[in-house]
């Protein structure tokens, strides 16, 4: 699977991560050219509750906390992690194979979070994704095996290739109206998902981004109009959408049955 490939080729560039410039109680940091710190590489013998504040201080000087930086967790012994307002971007792998990685608090103002950022997080059940982070980057949690649920605030705009691809216990998905496209695979194999929620005409649902999720039986609608669909780029490919009830706004059960997703033979108002 290339976004598992992905994930061991952060983790490699992980372990060749350059020599942190200070330590800051316990976690090591990195200066920035524009007078901020990233979070740098940590060992791999961290473990327990981590919380990364917002500053930090060295030789008398308080640094901002604007990153944490790819592979800076990977492969590490951490429960739990809250990141503090200030930080940004969450570089790819950041948190990569943290297997032990129970819970995950990600604040409002995180814009970016890289390839493989969570992905194979095998103990993370849950998480909130913030409006700020308009774009859920390829296989950003692949492979997150125990999560049980996310939420997608408002804001969130697009899911990439696999990012959620073979989360075998996710329950159901609820994508927001300011969702724009749902990626190739993005949803691929998540064989728990029952629910499916499209709140916004403009969504765009691609190859296979349901594929697989053979416990899928509803699919409800939140618009008045139809998204645009086309059976043949198979997003729900591998299930037999015969045993789906698809659930629309009432007064609109016309529209749908005359669009492309009146292959689905079970539409109700």
């Amino acid at each position: 699977m290339r976004r598992l490939v992905s994930l061991s080729l952060c983790l490699m560039m992980a372990l060749m991560a350059q020599a942190a410039d200070f330590t800051f109680n316990g976690l090591n940091y990195s200066t920035n050219n524009d007078g901020t710190v990233s979070v740098g590489r940590q060992s791999e013998n961290l473990s327990g509750n981590i919380v990364i504040p917002s500053t930090v201080t060295f030789n008398g000087k308080s640094y901002a906390v604007k990153a944490i930086e790819e592979g800076a967790f990977g492969a590490t012994k951490i429960v739990s992690m809250k990141i503090s307002s200030g930080v940004k971007t969450i570089g790819e792998g950041a948190f990569g194979a943290c297997t032990a990685l129970k819970s995950i608090i990600i604040p409002a103002g995180v814009t970016s979070m890289g390839e493989g950022a969570f992905g194979a997080c095998t103990s993370l059940t849950s998480v909130t994704i913030p409006g700020s982070c308009t774009s859920i980057a390829e296989g950003t949690f692949g492979a997150c095996v125990s999560m049980k649920t996310v939420i997608f605030s408002e804001g969130v705009k697009k899911i990439s290739e696999g990012a959620f691809g073979a989360c075998v216990s996710l329950m159901s998905v609820t994508l927001p109206k300011s969702m724009a496209e749902v990626g190739d695979g993005a949803f691929g194999a998540c064989a728990s998902i029952a629910s499916l929620t499209i709140s916004s005409t403009e969504t765009k649902i691609g190859e296979g981004a349901f594929g697989a999720c053979n416990n899928l039986k509803e699919i409800r609608f939140l618009c008045k109009e139809p998204p645009v669909y086309s059976p043949e780029n198979e997003s729900f490919g591998g299930i037999n959408i015969d045993g789906i009830k698809v659930i629309v706004p009432k007064g609109t059960k016309g529209k749908y049955a005359s669009s492309g997703w009146s292959c689905f033979p079970n539409i109700v108002e």
